[in-house]
């Protein structure tokens, strides 16, 4: 996956971890983790425009992603069950994977 493709998957996962409205200590680390393996510092640098300066999330290319449709619902599977695995984070999973056909 580039860069560029890791960078929508960083603003997929933005929408995953505030789906509850809460952003645990452990989602931010691992959203930071994947953004280090898939995005490198423009990901760090939207993560920290979200989550620390409170900025609006970005909608993510789903075109884009539809290419990395595995790939991205094992990210999006492996970071909605950090802080456990809620209802509504499950429907948002599914949500996506639909998206993503």
């Amino acid at each position: 996956m580039d860069k560029e493709t890791g960078l929508e998957v960083i603003k997929l996962l933005l929408q995953v971890i505030y789906a509850d409205d809460v952003v645990t200590d452990e989602e931010r680390v691992a959203i930071d983790g994947v953004a280090d393996r898939v995005a490198g510092e423009p990901g760090r640098e939207l993560i920290r425009a979200v989550v620390d300066r409170g900025g609006r999330l970005p909608p993510p290319n789903m075109g884009m992603l539809a290419a990395h449709r595995m790939a991205v619902l094992k990210e999006v599977a492996r970071l909605g069950a950090i802080d456990g695995v809620h209802r509504d984070e499950l429907d948002l999973v599914a949500v996506i994977g639909g998206m993503l056909r």
